[in-house]
């Protein structure tokens, strides 16, 4: 090798471990830029709204579909149609605390499931 070598070649790998996926950045730079008037939450609030109708025609009560319909919407913004790198939620972590004698209370629950099984298992 003659002289240093300012520039060296990187892998597909080891871009794809540091977060670079080139030949997602080229797909896109293929596909041109968006438009400027599309709401990137239209094709959301679309697919949200088929689900809400597939409830209603799946059994979900009448009654209470304005008020899923309104609830859906009013946290669209958490629903994806595709997964990607967005980043991470600025959220509290959430702390949870162990109740003291949680593996008794859980022993009893599942002997007392038990107990009641076995009597309607042998019960004549």
């Amino acid at each position: 090798m003659e002289g240093l070598k300012e520039d060296f070649i990187l892998s597909n790998d080891t871009l794809k471990s540091q977060g670079i996926d080139v030949n997602n950045q080229l797909s896109q730079l293929a596909a041109g830029p968006p438009a400027a008037d599309e709401d990137p939450f239209d094709l959301v609030r679309e697919k949200l709204n088929e689900m809400v109708v597939a409830a209603g025609d799946n059994g979900f009560d009448s009654g209470y579909l304005d008020s899923l319909r309104e609830i859906v919407f009013e946290y669209e913004d958490v629903f994806r149609i595709d997964l990607l790198a967005d980043p991470p939620a600025k959220v509290e972590p959430l702390r949870i605390a162990v109740m003291p004698n949680l593996l008794e209370h859980v022993r009893g629950v599942i002997l007392q499931h038990r107990v009641h099984s076995l009597v309607d298992t042998f019960a004549y």
